[in-house]
């Protein structure tokens, strides 16, 4: 993770002069990160899970997690998935920029918060031809950082806390 910032646009999916961007509902932020994946051999690694956990005692509850996004495309033809970009392909190259933002409430901001993230990966790349871009990573299959987490499942390694967030931070 290269920085994590609160904002109130998430920017993503530059292609030269144009980009896509999402702005969070009435009374919500972003919190964005931005991060570069880089696998060694495999050219279809599974991506790390982030999500907001609060702490009650000994007890971290998840407020809410997010989605990755792509930094850049090469082109609007490759954004459009007219053509291979091969910068966003881990058959061809060992890193890749990405984005990821969680929205949250800006009263959440106000209490000590953890951005949190599983070590063992669970986001899959996906593939939807007539989706702009077509190539996207989804996950639906993670488990890891679930409803509630213990102080002490941080001793199976499995968890890493990335940053604290909020009131104190």
């Amino acid at each position: 993770v290269e920085s994590t910032s609160v904002t109130g646009k998430w920017i993503f999916d530059d292609h030269g002069h144009e980009y896509s961007y999402r702005q969070p509902s009435r009374g919500n932020k972003f919190v964005v990160m931005k991060l570069t994946v880089t696998t060694k051999g495999s050219s279809d690694p599974k991506l790390p899970q982030f999500a907001i956990y609060a702490q009650e005692g000994d007890t971290l509850t998840r407020i809410t997690d997010g989605a990755y996004q792509f930094v850049r495309w090469s082109d609007y033809g490759s954004y459009l998935g007219n053509y291979a970009d091969y910068k966003n392909d881990f058959d061809h190259t060992a890193k890749i920029p990405f984005s990821y933002g969680i929205e949250i409430d800006e009263s959440e901001l106000k209490k000590p918060l953890f951005l949190l993230a599983s070590r063992d990966g669970c986001y899959s790349r996906s593939t939807e031809r007539f989706s702009h871009p077509p190539v996207s990573y989804s996950g639906w299959k993670c488990k890891d950082l679930g409803a509630t987490l213990k102080l002490s499942d941080f001793d199976t390694g499995k968890f890493v806390v990335v940053k604290t967030l909020g009131k104190g931070s």
